[in-house]
């Protein structure tokens, strides 16, 4: 939230250009603006998704976090949270 309102320690310049890295899909209805994360700890692998959604009418930050044990093989794993992430996004009408 407080980098869509720009009220962190960082310069006008600054923030418009990690809002433009940040854009994943762009419409005529909405911008997503989002990141994406991977951390090991506890023996699991952690995934996050991250962002919000720009509308006329409203805004919507959303964030996933997934876990798999280190030892399970899952190449799917890296692209499932973001897959996952814009399903739910459909389904509660926000894309």
């Amino acid at each position: 939230m407080k980098l869509h309102e720009e009220k962190l320690p960082f310069s006008k310049r600054t923030f418009e250009i990690v809002k433009r890295v940040m854009i994943r899909e762009q419409t005529i209805e909405y911008i997503l603006r989002a990141k994406t994360g991977w951390a090991q700890a506890g023996g699991k692998d952690i995934g996050w998704f991250v962002g919000y959604v720009e509308k006329k009418d409203n805004l919507y930050f959303f964030a996933l976090r997934v876990n798999k044990p280190l030892e399970k093989e899952m190449p799917e794993f890296v692209a499932k949270r973001i897959e996952i992430s814009h399903k739910i996004l459909q389904q509660m009408g926000i894309l």
